[in-house]
């Protein structure tokens, strides 16, 4: 049953819900969130995000925050006033399912960051 669901399921992710074409933003998205054991999630957070991240206009993360509810990931929580931004809730369960990847992806950033200290850093 496994050998035949699961490429199924495989396929709908990547098919219907565009999966494929959004595969790396999700995954920027999903470290941002293990690196910095967020508990909630913006659009601001993810405009203030790695590289690439930045570009993305708020007509863009809204696809990728519904992807991510739809495999479990996040909560949609609606904001007093309608007009603004809602905020998603990370569900806790992920930071437990994928604490191993969380650790290597914050060690992965600090070591990125002291590389990028040393190249820059100023002799006088």
């Amino acid at each position: 049953m496994e050998q035949f669901l699961l490429p199924h399921a495989v396929a709908f992710y990547f098919g219907t819900l565009g999966l494929s074409d959004n595969h790396d933003r999700l995954c920027a998205i999903a470290s941002y969130i293990l690196a910095h054991q967020l508990d909630k999630i913006t659009n601001r957070d993810v405009q203030r995000g790695d590289r690439a991240m930045r570009g993305l206009e708020d007509k863009d993360i809204r696809p990728l925050f519904e992807q991510l509810e739809a495999m479990g990931w996040l909560g949609r929580v609606p904001n007093a006033r309608p007009s603004l931004q809602p905020i998603w809730q990370v569900n806790p369960m992920v930071h437990t399912l994928y604490a191993d990847r969380a650790k290597k992806e914050a060690t992965r950033i600090k070591e990125a960051k002291a590389a990028l200290g040393l190249l820059f850093q100023r002799e006088d």
